[in-house]
C-alpha cells in the first residue's frame, strides 16, 4: 500500500478515535500535504526504510525548515506508522526506529532568594488581582 493511500483514513482516525482538536487535525493534514505526501507518498509502506525517512529530513533541512516544524512532521509520520501497524495491520517500519530531531534543552532561569523577595514585595497583595498573582508566584 502506498503511503498516500491511507492518509485520509488516518485523518478520520485522528478525528473520531483519537478525538484530536480541529487545530491538531489541520496541522496533521498540513504535515501530509506539505512534506510527507510529496516526499514519501509514492513509497510502499511495506518497503519504507530509514533511508526514506532521511530523505524526508534532508528535504526539510535543505528548505530551511525549523527544528520545531521538523519535529512536528516526524512525530506525525511516527503516529501514522503506528496507525498503519495497529489499525490497518500493514507491516511497515517500526516507528520506534525513527529518530526525532533534537530540539535542544530549554534555558531555565532561576531567581536568587533576594530576587524572589523583591518580586514578592512589589506585588500589591491588597488587591484581588495582586493576591491572586502572589498566590501563583508562591506556588
Amino acid at each position: 500500500m502506498l503511503i498516500s493511500r491511507a492518509v485520509d483514513s488516518y485523518i478520520t482516525f485522528c478525528q473520531v478515535e483519537k478525538l484530536n482538536a480541529k487545530e491538531t487535525v489541520v496541522k496533521v493534514r498540513d504535515c501530509f500535504r506539505v512534506w510527507i505526501t510529496p516526499v514519501l507518498g509514492d513509497t510502499e509502506l511495506e518497503s519504507l526504510s530509514l533511508i526514506d525517512i532521511m530523505s524526508l529530513k534532508q528535504a526539510m533541512v535543505s528548505k530551511g525548515t525549523s527544528v520545531a516544524r521538523q519535529y512536528s512532521v516526524i512525530i506525525t509520520l511516527k503516529t501514522y506508522l503506528r496507525f498503519c501497524i495497529e489499525v490497518l495491520k500493514v507491516k511497515t517500519l517500526d516507528p520506534k526506529e525513527v529518530r526525532l530531531p533534537d530540539r535542544g534543552k530549554p534555558h531555565v532561569l532561576v531567581l536568587k532568594k533576594d530576587e524572589i523577595e523583591q518580586l514578592l514585595k512589589n506585588i500589591p497583595s491588597y488587591t484581588y488581582s495582586g493576591s491572586r498573582l502572589r498566590a501563583l508566584v508562591e506556588v
